[in-house]
């Protein structure tokens, strides 16, 4: 993914309180810097984690444990530059076919065992197997070296390293990755934070807990997972330090609930974080300014990231419903895009016009696609109600755990439709699986579904549709064209070339109305002040490494 307009925001919110919003028992050790030493951080998802082996989730809020307990060779820093991580270095070789990766020195996994080049080859040939816990082989198997090969002669179960030619260990600090052809982007695809380095011995010798506990090298240890919290530990061992020579990570723990009142235990400095509060809700939040004054308010930081959810349908083309371009343009025209972001989500988002993949990928060819997307865009609108005397039932999926804002404006796309088509819209709410079964059968229709890009690339976004990906296999999608021209977009030797390769296969999506992308969404995040040295990366992950416990002084 390539976002040159993701914009972080830090406003500091001064309402006065003398709350601390962490448990005043624990005990801190001052550190360098001002930092300090201990502390608990709270906060909550929608429901508790099915799966915390990195390979097998693709869940945004099971990536942000993930994220602290596993590590990728490489991340995007600041600046959306690709930096190493477990990698200290790297050069490309051999005319772009070749990644040597040069490993970091004593880095240990939990409970310890060292990190080698065995286990960043085995984490590789993982991620390109077969495998029912592994849902990433369509990111890596078209484009190592005899990665397909390796796929589809694996089985489940059996991994075979000496069958894997994609890498060759040089020494234990050494690796050569051997790519298909010269690939501009396969170190941002290695920021994917799904994409982790795994031990190698650890699978070997712990067969029974690997993909319940693996260990990974992250600055926390998962120590339960609970039906009320997950409790996550500090990583004693952790490898790194920061700019003052501090050993991270500086959080005694980490603690996440699951389903609960944010807004009131947050009040209650129960809850560190609030993730994804809707623009409209703010002032409610935070109360009125005479519960300012009188301290009853926490102290905290705003944080937004802009334009980081895709909200888009997909539509069932094996179904009698959606088997034709018409009828699925007939309920695509009749969404009024603005009039959602403006009527129900009240100015919290973003229409989506002409592109699946969010336009400011696009920014670097825009003089290569003139006004097209801008003619596609206006386009969209109200289609004419069609005339029938007999209303077709449409099946509308959404999941159970739906927000709030997501059941209302799912409710206004159904209306919509309604009004402008002669479709009846039924709304049907159910889990992952029962989406997979009913689209199968054909029970239902259309699909509601938001998207968080895991990596700098449109391929983020389009991959969600190749025939090998995890959504394309629940959802049986295979798109013989569209296949054919995703995997040309990896033929490219400039980036151009490659990105406009990608547009085409985005207009591809978008001209045989597959998908109906809908609106982008501000993450929006609400931090108790408490709370130092917070960031969140350019995937929308929490760096909690560096994050430390120290009561700001009250004013007066």
């Amino acid at each position: 993914m390539i976002r040159y307009c993701i914009i972080v925001c830090f406003t500091l919110v001064a309402l006065l309180s003398c709350k601390t919003g962490n448990d005043e028992s624990d005990s801190s050790i001052n550190a360098k810097g001002g930092m300090t030493y201990g502390g608990v951080f709270k906060f909550s998802i929608p429901n508790k984690p099915l799966r915390l082996f990195p390979y097998a989730s693709n869940s945004y809020y099971e990536q942000l444990l993930i994220s602290q307990l596993y590590e990728t060779l490489f991340v995007t820093d600041s600046m959306q530059q690709i930096i190493g991580n477990l990698a200290q270095k790297y050069e490309v070789r051999d005319k772009g076919k070749t990644l040597r990766v040069v490993l970091q020195k004593g880095v240990l996994f939990h409970g310890g065992g060292q990190l080698t080049t065995r286990d960043v080859l085995f984490s590789i040939a993982f991620a390109c197997s077969k495998s029912s816990h592994n849902k990433y082989a369509y990111l890596l198997i078209d484009k190592i070296l005899g990665g397909k090969e390796f796929y589809d002669t694996s089985s489940d179960g059996q991994l075979d390293l000496a069958k894997f030619k994609g890498a060759k260990i040089i020494n234990e600090q050494v690796i050569d990755v051997y790519l298909v052809r010269p690939y501009s982007q396969f170190t941002k695809l290695l920021t994917h934070p799904n994409l982790v380095i795994l031990s190698f011995q650890d699978y070997v010798t712990n067969s029974t807990n690997f993909f319940d506990n693996a260990k990974g090298t992250g600055p926390f240890q998962l120590e339960s997972i609970s039906n009320e919290k997950t409790i996550l530990t500090r990583n004693n061992s952790y490898w790194k330090k920061d700019s003052c020579g501090n050993k991270l990570p500086f959080l005694s723990s980490i603690e996440v609930y699951y389903s609960v009142n944010e807004s009131a235990l947050f009040q209650e400095g129960k809850l560190d974080l609030i993730q994804n509060v809707r623009a409209d809700k703010l002032n409610a939040l935070f109360g009125s300014l005479q519960e300012a004054q009188g301290g009853k308010n926490l102290l905290h930081r705003l944080f937004q990231q802009q334009d980081k959810k895709l909200n888009f349908l997909v539509y069932n083309t094996k179904s009698a419903v959606f088997n034709t371009l018409a009828k699925r343009l007939a309920v695509d025209q009749a969404i009024d895009r603005a009039s959602l972001c403006a009527n129900i989500l009240d100015g919290d988002g973003e229409a989506c016009l002409g592109t699946f993949v969010p336009i400011n990928y696009y920014r670097p060819i825009e003089k290569l696609l003139g006004d097209n997307t801008t003619r596609q865009g206006q386009k969209q609108g109200k289609a004419k109600r069609a005339k029938g005397k007999n209303a077709e039932i449409l099946n509308f999926f959404i999941n159970k755990n739906t927000s709030e804002i997501g059941r209302l404006w799912a409710k206004e796309v159904a209306h919509q439709i309604e009004n402008a088509t002669n479709y009846k819209v039924t709304i049907v709410s159910g889990s992952d699986a029962d989406l997979e079964k009913m689209w199968k059968t054909g029970e239902v229709h259309l699909a509601k579904y938001g998207w968080v890009a895991d990596y700098l690339d449109p391929d983020a976004y389009l991959g969600l549709f190749y025939s090998k990906s995890s959504l394309a296999r629940d959802l049986e999608i295979n798109l013989p064209i569209f296949d054919s021209l995703y995997l040309n977009t990896f033929k490219k030797n400039t980036f151009k070339d490659h990105l406009f390769a990608q547009y085409v296969c985005d207009q591809y999506l978008i001209k045989q109305v597959l998908v109906t992308p809908v609106f982008l969404q501000d993450f929006i995040f609400v931090l108790n002040v408490n709370m130092r040295g917070f960031h969140i990366n350019t995937s929308g992950q929490f760096n909690l490494s560096t994050v430390y416990f120290k009561p700001i002084q009250k004013l007066y």
